[in-house]
């Protein structure tokens, strides 16, 4: 069986699912942010190590019935727990947390371990990853994380400069508001002589950007550029120009090198072509939107994950 870790509303499971039914593929989709963390049973023994999750359905998902996941990276929410002992509400909150991110970070683990899309570990981290990239033989940009104006100034010396969230994707919900992380252009006269540690990467003067999605040893990209004086890919959607695109074969091969190393059979890449000529490694995101690359490449993406989940099941 399939097993399909998603959120409500979300698309691309959905493709994906229309092309699981059309090969006959048995699957379940369950959309965790509706799940209770508190129903999951661990059982582990000198042979075995085996999990199950009680859905509020009624259903039970079996670790060791599911032939592979499929994920799209929203998982349980957190819980409220009212503090029905005598322990100050402070130290209650505290170990009711460290419980749940335990418990919850060894089902993604297990999860992890044979997925499409992957729940949040250190293969997200960009600093992993930019230093992975770079021993794979792939280029990347000029990276520091500092505190200091000084420190900036000495390594860029007044050049174009970016910053960017030193995590992935960060996302806060304000006000009825998703509020997300954006890439910006450094504005050195707005830098104080000390801030909290920041992420910055040398500007590359670029002749256009490249996203891949990479899916268990095969890439499929496409290059989009815009006139917009936003740095930011995802405020250029709209005017931006999208092409199919092929990677020169030497960077795919570092790109299979740097998945294996990061034991990952999904994600999106992205890149970025100077007017130089070289490709600069920027990320990847193990959940990133891979519709549009779908789309304006005309890849067929969700039947080819549809495919491949259904070539990992033993019917």
């Amino acid at each position: 069986m399939i097993v399909l870790f998603s959120y409500n509303g979300d698309k691309n499971t959905n493709y994906v699912i229309e092309w699981l039914q059309f090969y006959k593929c048995n699957y379940k989709r369950v959309d965790l942010e509706d799940e209770d963390f508190r129903n999951i049973r661990v059982s582990i023994s000198n042979n075995t190590t085996n999990i199950e999750l009680k859905l509020h359905s009624g259903d039970t998902i079996d670790f060791s019935e599911c032939d592979y996941f499929f994920v799209r990276g929203v998982g349980f929410s957190k819980p409220k727990i009212n503090n029905s002992i005598t322990l100050p509400d402070k130290v209650f909150n505290y170990y009711i947390e460290n419980e749940f991110e335990s418990l919850t970070k060894f089902f993604y683990s297990e999860v992890n371990k044979k997925s499409v899309g992957a729940f949040y570990d250190d293969s997200h981290l960009k600093l992993k990853q930019l230093s992975i990239a770079k021993k794979v033989g792939l280029s990347i940009c000029n990276t520091l994380i500092t505190n200091n104006k000084q420190d900036l100034l000495k390594t860029y010396n007044y050049s174009k400069t970016v910053t960017k969230a030193i995590e992935d994707n960060i996302g806060i919900e304000y006000d009825g508001r998703l509020i997300c992380q954006r890439v910006q252009k450094v504005d050195y006269t707005l830098v104080e002589d000390l801030f909290f540690p920041s992420f910055f990467q040398n500007e590359i003067n670029k002749e256009y950007e490249i996203r891949t999605f990479y899916l268990n040893g095969k890439c499929y990209s496409i290059s989009f550029s815009s006139n917009s004086e936003n740095i930011d890919m995802r405020d250029n959607y709209e005017i931006s120009k999208y092409d199919r695109y092929t990677l020169p074969e030497d960077i795919e091969r570092k790109i299979i090198k740097l998945m294996d190393k990061l034991n990952l059979v999904c994600g999106s890449l992205d890149f970025i072509k100077s007017t130089n000529g070289t490709y600069y490694f920027i990320e990847i995101n193990l959940n990133g939107q891979y519709d549009w690359v779908s789309h304006f490449g005309g890849y067929n993406l969700h039947e080819k994950i549809a495919r491949f989940l259904n070539s990992k099941t033993k019917n």
